[in-house]
Order: structure tokens, then sequence, then C-alpha cells
């Protein structure tokens, strides 16, 4: 092909446009950044005779789906693969030892990795590889190197060992086959018998955060997005208080508090979504997030606030009816905010299932300051 660029057996760039790429036999290294940013390129087929894929050498490529890694290849260079958003299964063989730093990082489409062979991980190597599933590792994987390796792989169900290679040490039961939990939190928090490795895994997958037990109590950056983990069931007091780089947030179906000042501050807070419903939010919980714009609840109810209240160009009362509605008020200064909380009160006590009860807080949206809050007086 007119459009690989080979030297010595090495691929040193590609400047064509095909969806899919096949290198030609006789080529046994992938150049640092040889494919980088390639976007057309949807499909990598690759030389039963390659042995080393460099640094950054697929970076980019966010519409690759597919990659067959050949036996034989022994190592893959620092951000290798980083920000494949299409690639959705790696398969690497035994013969990969060893992975660099950030190989895999922000593939977010990935969905299963299987890395039999590899003894040495590099940092942030899976990190924030957030549709991650299924896992296979090698059960010689060192302990030491899982540090900031797979930090928000939050989705991860399944961890797997793979057969024991020939030279390989007997290695105990507890070192074979598959473990599979409903999240990380659970084998963190909960008491799910599983081998040490496994254990070390799921702990990576929550360093950026601080339990005890399921309540989160630390949350120690501060992401665009976050997306809380499944098997949280509070969020701490001030957890993420003054957090101003966080623009939207996920809450899992697990959640059932949210306590005071877990999110005050955080200005640039536009969207929230509910995985569940019965989540009791503390008083002053988002105080101060003057950019909340959306609340989306479970059935992609959303509500988008700034929409209704510019329309009547008027501040909103919101009440909270049940799982199923929300009514918006028009504050036209006649109504009495206790005969509001009382209302709420009384109608979940008497008319709505204990199930489908979404809050006993009245919200009231300002239409100058642009926020919403709990109303307490």
């Amino acid at each position: 092909m007119e459009d690989l660029h080979i030297r010595d057996g090495v691929v040193e760039a590609y400047t064509g446009r095909e969806a899919a790429v096949a290198v030609p036999e006789g080529v046994h290294t992938i150049g640092k950044g040889a494919f980088k940013a390639c976007v057309s390129m949807r499909k990598i087929l690759l030389p039963r005779g390659l042995r080393r894929i460099e640094a950054e050498a697929f970076k980019g490529c966010r519409n690759l789906e597919e990659a067959v890694i050949p036996d034989g290849v022994s190592a893959i260079g620092e951000y290798a693969f980083h920000r494949c958003h299409s690639l959705k299964k790696i398969a690497l063989p035994a013969t990969v030892t060893e992975l660099g730093d950030c190989a895999f990082l922000y593939c977010d489409g990935l969905e299963e990795a299987r890395i039999p062979g590899v003894r040495r991980v590099g940092a942030q190597a899976f990190v924030n590889d957030v549709s991650l599933r299924r896992l296979e590792i090698s059960a010689e994987l060192e302990e030491e190197c899982i540090c900031d390796v797979f930090t928000g792989c939050g989705g991860l169900q399944e961890v797997s060992f793979a057969e024991k290679e020939p030279g390989q040490r007997e290695r105990s039961l507890a070192d074979k086959g598959t473990y599979r939990f409903p999240n990380a939190v659970e084998v963190v928090a909960g008491e799910m018998d599983v081998p040490r490795l496994v254990r070390v895994i799921a702990v990576d997958i929550l360093r950026m955060m601080e339990l005890e037990g399921r309540c989160l109590v630390t949350f120690r950056t501060n992401l665009k997005h976050v997306d809380i983990p499944e098997g949280i069931e509070a969020i701490g007091k001030s957890c993420f208080f003054d957090k101003r780089g966080i623009g939207s947030v996920r809450f899992p179906r697990s959640l059932r508090e949210i306590g005071s000042r877990a999110f005050r501050n955080c200005i640039n807070l536009e969207k929230v979504i509910f995985e569940g419903n019965a989540v009791c939010v503390h008083e002053d919980a988002f105080k101060n997030c003057s950019s909340l714009k959306m609340i989306q609840m479970p059935g992609n109810l959303q509500y988008v606030l700034e929409g209704i209240a510019a329309a009547e160009r008027s501040s909103l009362y919101v009440i909270p009816s049940s799982i199923h509605e929300v009514i918006l008020l028009t504050d036209r200064g006649n109504s009495s905010p206790d005969a509001l909380r009382n209302m709420i009160v009384e109608v979940n006590g008497t008319q709505v299932a204990p199930e489908e009860i979404l809050s006993d807080n009245l919200y009231y949206y300002d239409f100058n300051e642009k926020k919403v809050e709990i109303v307490t007086k």
C-alpha cells in the first residue's frame, strides 16, 4: 500500500483514509504514532511476524472497532490505544507480558479486555474505561504495579484467571476460575470471598474515592462528569463541596441518601441524573449550584428548569408529586411555602404508595439566581 510508509520492517506512518487497513508480512514493529489520529480506520489487520507496538501507535483512532493482536507481540507501548473510543474488545496473546502507561486510557467503549500473559501493567493503562465489564488476567500479574491502573472502571463485574501457561508456577485454587460480582463496592465493602488480586483491582477501581462502608465520604478528583458507582448507598456530608469542575453527575440505583452540603458550591454543575427514585436529599445538599438546569429521573424523564422559568419569566416551586410526576408552580407571590410543604407530606402519607414517593421536600427555582434549593422557611 502506497499509504503505508515502511522502513526496515517498521511502519513509520500511514497517510490513507481506508476503513480497513492490512499491514503486510515482513513488518515487525508498528512505530511511534504510526496511525495516530487516523479517524477513518475501523479495522486493522496486523501480520503474524509483528513483535512490538510502540508508543501512541493508534492513539486517537476514535472509530477503530477491531484490532487483532497476533501471537509473538511482546510489548505494547504507552498511549498505544489511548482514546480509541469505539474499541469494544481487546484480546492480547499470552506473549504480551508488559503494557505501557496509559495503553488503553479513555477507551470508554471497551467492554472486554483479555491480558492473559501480562505481568507488568503501566499506570493508568485502563483508567476511565467506564464500559469495561469483563477482564481476564494472569495469576502472575504483579500486585504492586496495580496502582491507578483501573481507576474509574466502575462497571467491571467479572474477573477471570487465564489458563496456566507452560513454565508458570503452580497456582492455588483461589487463583483459578472466574469471579463475578455486582460491583466493585460490594467487593471492597461487602464480605465477598474473592482472591486477593481481584480485591486489589476492586480497590484500585475506587481509588479516587474514600468509603465508609457503602457511604462515599470523599471524592479526590475534580472530573467534569462524575459517575457514582453502583453499590454506593449514601453520599456523605460535604463530599463534593466546592468541586467547581463538575458539570454533571449520575447517581446509581443503589443510592438512598445525599447528605448536607454534599454538592454545595459546585457552581458549574448543570445536570444531575438519578437512576433510582428513593433518594433522600438533605437540606442544602445542592446549595449555590447556580448553573443547575436539568434534572433527569428514571425513564428518561427530564426537567429543564431554566426553560420553563424563562417562558414564564418567573421563579418556580417544584413539587415532587411522585416518581412519575413533578409539578411546577409559578411563583406569583400568593403561594404559601408552608402550605405547599404540608400538602406534599400529607399527599405522600395518604395518597402515594411508599415505593412511588419521590421526596417530602419542596424545591424552589430562583429565576434571577438560576439555582434550585430546598425550601426550608
